[in-house]
């Protein structure tokens, strides 16, 4: 049985060229012929292995390792050919990038029509990709524009933060202060309407204590008396009341590890 030699020692010494035909099109002429080449030394290379008898573990692997050498000089020959063509379509890639810019921001002119019909045959780019690429360079100014925004509200984001937790602390215990009022206030209502029921009862009763609807001048200073130590344990109740609620709210606060009341700064 015969058996195809390979030298892994000669290689390939490729000539590379990079031309681009009347049309505009990229072409690597050269790099193509050579992964031609290599593609027919790759069948040969595959004869070479173990599927024929006779093949020893020595011989299997140095022809197995040649067989891998060559797919890899195949892909690199193709990368490189890609890269290429990459290279010399930059510039008209570049083109429609501009002039979708200025489409996005309403600025082309007939010129651009005639640079972008050009750049768009060469690239085999339709109306589609293009109109794509526009509404894309809108996205992206979206993008960065959150970003920023983002990126602002950061500065300030942990001190906003603790103040809005604060204040909803804060606002949590007015909220009760003004609950309690409501119903101290609609208690007084009630208050007022059967103080002065008693107080009409209580002339009719004792008619003689009082003078022109009055309570009695010698009894004057008694009523007056009372009457002020009554305004002053309604004030000092409603001064507990708020000392005590002003201690819960900083106990929330302390709690939340957030800052308590300033000084002088009123609960309500």
């Amino acid at each position: 049985m015969s058996r195809v030699w390979i030298d892994p020692q000669a290689g390939l010494q490729p000539h590379r060229e990079h031309r681009v035909d009347a049309d505009g099109y990229g072409a690597v002429d050269t790099l193509g012929r050579e992964a031609n080449d290599l593609r027919g030394l790759s069948d040969a290379a595959y004869r070479l292995l173990p599927r024929n008898q006779g093949v020893t573990g020595r011989n299997y692997k140095r022809k197995s390792k040649m067989v891998t050498d060559i797919f890899g000089r195949l892909k690199s020959l193709r990368d490189e050919e890609k890269q290429l063509v990459e290279e010399s379509l930059s510039s008209e890639r570049s083109e429609v990038l501009a002039i979708a810019v200025k489409e996005y921001l309403g600025t082309t002119d007939d010129s651009d029509a005639d640079t972008l019909y050009n750049a768009m045959a060469i690239l085999q780019m339709d109306d589609a990709e293009f109109r794509s690429r526009v509404a894309a360079i809108g996205r992206v100014c979206r993008t960065v524009a959150n970003a920023e925004v983002a990126q602002a509200k950061a500065k300030t984001h942990a001190a906003d933060f603790e103040n809005a937790q604060r204040q909803m602390h804060i606002a949590k215990h007015r909220t009760n202060h003004w609950q309690r009022r409501v119903h101290e206030l609609m208690k007084a209502g009630g208050d007022h309407t059967t103080a002065q029921s008693d107080a009409a009862k209580t002339k009719a009763d004792y008619p003689a204590l009082f003078v022109g609807g009055k309570i009695a001048e010698p009894l004057a200073e008694v009523v007056k008396k009372i009457k002020s130590e009554i305004l002053k344990n309604e004030a000092d109740r409603e001064k507990n009341t708020r000392a005590m609620a002003a201690d819960a709210l900083n106990s929330t606060l302390r709690r939340f590890d957030l800052p308590e009341l300033k000084k002088g700064e009123s609960l309500v």
